[in-house]
C-alpha cells in the first residue's frame, strides 16, 4: 500500500513539474512574439503543448503567430483544438472566424463570429470582422449594421468608418459615405484609404480641386501606388492640365500599374 502510495505521489508530481514546464514555455514564447521572434515563438508553444496538452493557451498562442505566418492550415487546426479544450472560448471562435475569413469560408467565418457575439455581445473586433465577412457575401445591409455597432461600441474605430463607407457606397449613399471617410480622416491622418476614397467621390461630384488635394493626401502616405495617381491624372484632366495628367498617367506606369495606365497615356501623351 505504501509503495502504491508512493508512486502515486510520483506521478502527480511529475504532471505538476510537467504542467509548471508548459507555462513556462508559454511565456518565454510570449516574449519571443513581442520581440517578433515568431519562429522561436512557435517552437516553444509546440514544446508547452507536448509537456501539457490539454494547455489552451499554448494552442491559441501558436495559432496567432502562425496566422500572422500566413500558415492558415496551422492556425486553423490549433485554434480548433482550443476550442475542443474549451468551447466557450470566445478568443478561439475569433481567430477562427479571422482565418476561415482569410481563406474565404465565408460561411464558417459568419458562423464562427456570430458565436463570438452570442458570447459576448460587447466584443467589437467580431462585429468588425463579421462586417467583412457580410461584404463578401455582399449582405450589405448587414456590413452596415455590424460597421454601426462597432462605432456604437467604439466611436474612435476608424476603420468601422471607413468600411461602412465602402458599403454605403454599394448601397449608392455617397452623402453618408463622404460622411463617414471625414470622419476617418479626422481620427487617423495617417491613412491613405480614405483620403483616395473621398478623391473619388469628390471628383465624381466635380469637386475636381478637392479631389486632386485628396489625392495629393494619399500619394503623400502611398507613394508607390498607381492608382492615387491616375486618379489625379483624371481629375487635372477635367481642369485642362494635360502635361500634369500625363505625368501623372506616366508615373503610375513606372510604378507598375501599366494595366491601368496605358489607355490614359496612349490617349492623352503624345
Amino acid at each position: 500500500m505504501r509503495k502504491i502510495t508512493f508512486s502515486l505521489i510520483l506521478i502527480i508530481s511529475s504532471i505538476y513539474c510537467h504542467a509548471q514546464d508548459s507555462r513556462q514555455f508559454v511565456a518565454m514564447g510570449e516574449a519571443k512574439v513581442d520581440q517578433h521572434q515568431l519562429t522561436q515563438a512557435i517552437a516553444d508553444f509546440t514544446n508547452a503543448i507536448r509537456l501539457n496538452p490539454k494547455n489552451k493557451r499554448a494552442f491559441l498562442a501558436r495559432c496567432r503567430v502562425k496566422f500572422e505566418l500566413e500558415d492558415f492550415n496551422g492556425a486553423l487546426s490549433d485554434a480548433t483544438e482550443t476550442i475542443k479544450l474549451d468551447s466557450g472560448s470566445t478568443d478561439a471562435f475569433y481567430e477562427r472566424g479571422k482565418i476561415k475569413l482569410n481563406i474565404n469560408d465565408f460561411k464558417g467565418a459568419y458562423t464562427d463570429l456570430s458565436r463570438v457575439i452570442a458570447i459576448d455581445s460587447s466584443f467589437s473586433d467580431a462585429y468588425f470582422q463579421r462586417a467583412i465577412v457580410n461584404d463578401s457575401l455582399k449582405d450589405y445591409k448587414a456590413g452596415l449594421a455590424d460597421n454601426s455597432k462597432v462605432i456604437k461600441l467604439d466611436p474612435t474605430a476608424e476603420g468601422a468608418y471607413t468600411n461602412r463607407a465602402v458599403v454605403e457606397l454599394e448601397l449608392k449613399d455617397t452623402t453618408a459615405a463622404l460622411l463617414d471617410y471625414n470622419k476617418a480622416i479626422e481620427l487617423n491622418t495617417d491613412d491613405y484609404l480614405p483620403y483616395y476614397d473621398r478623391g473619388i467621390i469628390e471628383s465624381e461630384r466635380k469637386n475636381y480641386l478637392m479631389a486632386i488635394a485628396d489625392f495629393n493626401s494619399a500619394i503623400e502616405l502611398a507613394p508607390k501606388l498607381g492608382l492615387p495617381y491616375i486618379q489625379r491624372g483624371i481629375a487635372e484632366l477635367y481642369l485642362n492640365k494635360n502635361d500634369a495628367a500625363c505625368a501623372d498617367f506616366k508615373k503610375a506606369k513606372d510604378l507598375g500599374d501599366d494595366a491601368n495606365s496605358k489607355a490614359w497615356i496612349k490617349e492623352f501623351c503624345h
